[in-house]
């Protein structure tokens, strides 16, 4: 058989036989299907072959389960394991809290069992599908020198055959853009070799926190760009928390804690909408960001017609505290303006009112004061 006629590889792991025998059944026709009944067997299969194209995965299972699988995957050291999709299979019983566990840990979607053999199939084509086409292209595509990410010319090509497949298929498609805060002035105080060192420090943790199918590039100095493919706003939303928390959990900082203010835009998918006009609002997204303060995020979406389809919230509402507490321990928050205390007080908020429900603390009058005081 011809190497682009072999079928994808899926692998499935489930410890009912019969949840098994029903994604098999599902997927033969058009897959080869490997088959695990925990998370151990999984993770062997998945050092063991390098043709596994995804993976679908339950959570409640023995020796490990999926979280823990899950973790593995996305910690690996070898980037082909590390940006495998993984769709999570939860039962009816798991809520919100749940799907929302498994996408903050890096899955790339779930599915409710019991679940449609079309559904599955359907994910199955179209995360194979185009994790090949992307996995192609990259390999044409030009990359900067120090990051190894995509050039600008590079991410605006791919990111126009991401939107027309977005348009074939209906799904969704998001752009972020995003800046290290005050860049310049750390390369001037620490030279060259210091910045690149950083630069390329950042580069490789962007990569830990993307998925196959997903795309980096380097616009300029500091200045980067992700296309997340069917990733709606709430998923960008649990990309940005990710990258945020790997670059504290690694440590990088200038002077000062290392910063990033970030523009986003989930568009609207419709005719006639061109991809260099997302990279347009995400950058006056970012822009916006910017005057927010430290670690501010704006995000917009837009229809084909180029209107703006809802308002741009400006977090500040989700500014990182860990970032705060950092400027306000190490500088007692000087570089903090009455935006960013407005920010910090509402992200705080509905901590409080939850502290309060569990823990009686009798503050409802006072968070009610504290909460009005925020919105002014």
């Amino acid at each position: 058989m011809d190497v682009s006629q072999q079928k994808a590889t899926i692998l499935a792991v489930d410890d009912s036989r019969v949840m098994l025998v029903a994604a098999e059944k599902a997927l033969k026709d058009e897959f080869e299907v490997l088959k695990a009944s925990d998370g151990e067997e999984a993770w062997h299969l998945i050092q063991a072959r390098d043709d596994i194209a995804m993976v679908f995965s339950d959570l409640a299972m023995p020796n490990l389960d999926g979280y823990g699988l899950l973790e593995k995957i996305k910690a690996s050291d070898d980037a082909r394991i590390a940006r495998l999709p993984v769709v999570i299979l939860t039962g009816q019983e798991d809520g919100d809290g749940t799907k929302e566990k498994v996408m903050q840990a890096g899955a790339t979607d779930f599915l409710i069992k019991p679940f449609e053999s079309l559904d599955l199939l359907s994910r199955a084509r179209s995360l194979t599908h185009l994790s090949s086409q992307v996995s192609e292209l990259t390999k044409k595509l030009s990359v900067d020198k120090l990051t190894q990410l995509l050039t600008e010319a590079s991410f605006k090509d791919s990111g126009e055959r991401a939107l027309a497949y977005a348009l074939r298929h209906d799904t969704a498609l998001s752009v972020l853009r995003f800046d290290i805060e005050d860049f310049s002035e750390f390369f001037v105080k620490q030279g060259k070799l210091a910045a690149e060192s950083l630069l390329t420090k950042l580069a490789g943790i962007i990569k830990t926190v993307l998925r196959q199918e997903d795309m980096a590039a380097r616009l300029g100095l500091a200045k980067f760009a992700l296309l997340l493919i069917e990733t709606d706003r709430q998923g960008a939303e649990h990309v940005i928390a990710r990258l945020r928390a790997a670059i504290d959990d690694a440590g990088l900082s200038t002077d000062k804690a290392l910063n990033i203010s970030v523009g986003g835009v989930s568009p609207l998918i419709d005719e006639g909408l061109p991809f260099n006009q997302l990279c347009l609002v995400a950058q006056q997204a970012l822009e916006q960001a910017r005057q927010a303060g430290p670690c501010g995020t704006v995000f917009t979406a837009v229809s084909a017609a180029g209107k703006t389809a809802s308002e741009p919230t400006k977090t500040p509402a989700r500014i990182d505290l860990t970032a705060v507490l950092r400027e306000v321990i190490k500088n007692k928050g000087q570089r903090l303006g009455e935006k960013q205390l407005k920010a910090t007080l509402n992200t705080l908020l509905p901590l409080l009112a939850f502290l309060n429900e569990k823990m009686s603390l009798d503050i409802a009058e006072t968070i009610e004061q504290l909460r009005k005081k925020a919105g002014k």
